[in-house]
């Protein structure tokens, strides 16, 4: 691992090559140090050397990593076209290494949320709650009427995690889906997102239809001594 780390540090064109070489590396810590060390190096003299480098093949996961911590736009859209590859392993590893892009993989993510693909949409929408990122909201808040349950649910949640209280008008509309999954998903939201129009929302919930969705609204108000 010093090893590694002292290629890392040494600024040169020619540690390259063996940190690329120790992403393959069985010892884990081994490998970590190559992607932190190849990230440190910077994007303008490492991406020429990524993108060559076949999903297929090779160690995709800590090059994936690499991408994601690298953030710029280039290695979003690698990372956002392996979202589209015929591997769910591929898929799954780059909507994780997105997460780590922060706001610069909202674009690709959101882009990704009109996949034909529904496992790709709900992995997207996974990924944009992640970020936490509010420019996501609004492309969350329309795939709260996604054609698949599990991309809905997802965006629902992930609205959740952002914590944005322009979502919940789209929140309370998506108590009337016909999957019970989805709806029981609101009050969760409402009460992460806690402002008082979202407690406002809780009250709606605590009156529905649907006994569940009563029974989690009544419990988010009482923990928030509403």
């Amino acid at each position: 691992v010093a090893e590694i780390e002292a290629l890392g540090e040494s600024g040169s064109d020619d540690a390259i090559a063996p940190l690329l070489a120790a992403l393959r590396d069985g010892d884990g810590n081994v490998s970590e140090a190559a992607v932190r060390a190849l990230v440190r190096l910077g994007p303008d003299r490492v991406m020429s050397r990524l993108s060559t480098r076949p999903r297929g093949a090779g160690p995709w996961k800590p090059v994936a990593r690499i991408l994601g911590l690298l953030g710029t736009a280039e290695s979003c859209a690698l990372l956002g076209a392996a979202l589209r590859d015929p591997s769910e392993d591929v898929r799954v590893t780059a909507s994780l290494a997105l997460v780590d892009a922060g706001e610069a993989s909202v674009p690709v993510l959101v882009e990704a949320l009109a996949h034909a693909d529904p496992t790709v949409r709900s992995r997207a929408a996974m990924s944009l709650g992640r970020t936490k990122a509010r420019s996501a909201v609004w492309a969350l808040m329309a795939a709260c009427t996604d054609e698949a349950p599990e991309v809905r649910m997802e965006a629902v949640l992930a609205l959740a995690a952002i914590r944005d209280e322009r979502a919940v008008p789209a929140l309370l509309d998506t108590l009337s889906d016909r999957a019970e999954v989805v709806r029981q998903a609101v009050p969760i939201a409402l009460a992460a997102i806690a402002t008082p129009a979202a407690f406002e929302g809780l009250r709606q919930c605590a009156q529905s239809d649907d006994g569940m969705v009563r029974w989690i609204a009544k419990s988010e108000l009482e923990a928030a001594g509403q």
